[in-house]
């Protein structure tokens, strides 16, 4: 298991940015793409506090990669 989050990226981004950005952040691509072009992306193991996952996910959101990115609960 671990900690999700769904994730668009920007129509600008290319093959190799989108998978830069998943190395640098250690982020591994868990399904998708599903409707809409949202990936399910784990975030961090299972348990982590809803503190630390809100501070990754506004961390990944200033990234130019990500067009949407939104917590799965």
């Amino acid at each position: 298991m671990g900690a999700f989050t769904l994730i668009r990226f920007a129509p600008q981004a290319s093959s190799d940015d989108i998978t830069k950005f998943l190395e640098a952040n250690r982020l591994q691509v868990a399904a998708g793409p599903m409707a809409g072009g949202l990936y399910k992306v784990r975030i961090g193991m299972a348990g982590l506090p809803k503190s630390e996952i809100e501070t990754i996910v506004k961390k990944l959101q200033q990234d130019k990669v990500v067009g949407f990115i939104a917590n799965v609960d």
